[in-house]
């Protein structure tokens, strides 16, 4: 019976290691695994005090751990154009910094530094509390911009948001133009995802392209309203920008800027490309880690 027992403990023991290294397998597996990550954009556009046409971008790319949000990152492209065509582009208000001026005129904290303290709030909430944010105390306290404009497309972006693995940090950036001819601005957002080897693991591409207060959709949200296909197209922009998207994940920068030299995009892909690939550039300098 005594050797019976010893038998049967040895046997529960190893079960019991067994059963142990299982569990602790488990958050090595989980570890750097899948979250959620969206972009989301919101326009306005108006007539200006100087008589100019202005367009104001703000975008926000927020990475969720469940319902939470794990990091956000908002800003402004702020740009306007004068009635003869002419204008000076601007950086956006993150970018511009102390030069965006709003100390000059009697504010506590800059812009940038403003929706920093927004962006840190954010951090640890769900959508529900964070579409309160107006009402609290410590927002408040610290944010005197008006930011119904930054809830919105947070709550876009967190709409948009699609799984992914890997995620070890985000850039989320944007440029502008006008045109030369007629009144419009144009302003492109990109927001790329990157695993902890440089390989993107997300992209999300999209053009504001504005001259009018009454128009106010950026180029995916039109869809078939852009009308690339009604000029001879075979895709429309949405569609082409989903080719190009989808043809980044699993690839390095430097493989990016090769995208002219791909057969497999350039056959699907008919826009210009270059300045994506630049905006991507621009996204890796300015990524962000996911902590």
């Amino acid at each position: 019976m005594k050797k019976l027992f010893a038998v049967l403990l040895v046997g529960m023991l190893v079960l019991t290691g067994c059963g142990k290294k299982e569990d602790t397998k488990k958050p090595e597996e989980n570890a750097g695994g899948a979250l959620k990550i969206g972009t989301g954009i919101v326009v306005a556009a108006k007539d200006n005090q100087a008589g100019e046409f202005e367009s104001n971008v703000t975008y926000a790319t927020v990475v969720l751990d469940g319902d939470k949000v794990k990091q956000v990152q908002i800003d402004t492209n702020q740009n306007s154009q004068a009635k003869d065509f002419t204008a000076t582009i601007k950086e956006s208000k993150k970018v511009l910094g102390a030069a965006y001026g709003m100390k000059e005129k009697g504010s506590k904290l800059e812009w940038n530094e403003q929706i920093a303290e927004l962006e840190k709030w954010m951090v640890g909430k769900d959508l529900a509390e964070i579409k309160k944010a107006g009402d609290n105390a410590d927002v408040k306290s610290s944010v005197s911009i008006n930011i119904d404009g930054y809830i919105a497309s947070v709550e876009k972006a967190i709409a948009n948001a699609k799984e992914v693995k890997g995620l070890a940090k985000v850039g989320s950036v944007s440029s502008a133009s006008v045109a030369k001819d007629k009144v419009e601005i144009d302003t492109t957002v990109t927001a790329v995802g990157f695993d902890k080897d440089g390989k993107v693991v997300y992209t999300f591409i999209d053009q504001a392209q504005i001259s009018s207060p009454d128009e106010l959709r950026t180029k995916l949200e039109k869809k078939e309203d852009y009308g690339m296909k009604a000029k001879g197209s075979k895709l429309e922009w949405f569609e082409q920008i989903a080719k190009f998207n989808e043809w980044t994940i699993g690839k390095d920068l430097k493989a990016i800027q090769g995208v002219n030299e791909d057969k497999d995009v350039t056959a699907t892909v008919s826009i210009n490309k270059d300045g994506f690939v630049k905006g991507i550039e621009a996204a890796e300098k300015a990524a962000v880690e996911v902590k």
